[in-house]
């Protein structure tokens, strides 16, 4: 599979609760629990079910980068890591975050860089909406 989204993760289903609509997937990523929010028809349509290797795909604009020790927010991916690098562009950066030895791409404003005071080596989170995260077979 060949995708333009920065951020491409193997994985495996632990979990599926599927609701009236909407069916949340928990993905192991590493160790890390990845949540994805598709469409029940999504899961039928896919076969998914709890075992199967899948990847989760996140494009880099879907992911934010907050600082602080506490952060209040409906998302429900929220990952601390470290800064490893600082790609710098006219408007826009990629800031890649190391989450348990996970790279992460995140491309946020050179406002947002500036106004953060993000730094290689400072400790973030990595926060990712569950709507943001598309569900691949493998």
């Amino acid at each position: 599979m060949k995708i333009s989204a920065r951020n491409i993760f193997d994985g495996k289903i632990v979990e599926i609760k599927k609701g009236a609509t909407t069916a949340h997937v928990m993905i192991d990523v590493k160790g890390q629990i990845v949540t994805a929010a598709i469409t029940d028809e999504s899961v039928d349509d896919l076969g998914l079910k709890v075992g199967e290797a899948v990847k989760a795909v996140i494009k880099s604009s879907d992911v934010l980068v907050a600082v602080g020790p506490e952060l209040k927010i409906s998302a429900r991916n929220i990952f601390d890591g470290k800064i490893v690098e600082i790609k710098k562009g006219v408007t826009t950066s990629h800031v890649v975050i190391d989450v348990k030895g996970q790279s992460v791409t995140a491309s946020i404003t050179e406002e947002s860089v500036a106004d953060l005071g993000l730094k290689v080596g400072e400790a973030v989170k990595a926060v990712i909406k569950s709507s943001d995260v598309l569900v691949a077979i493998v």
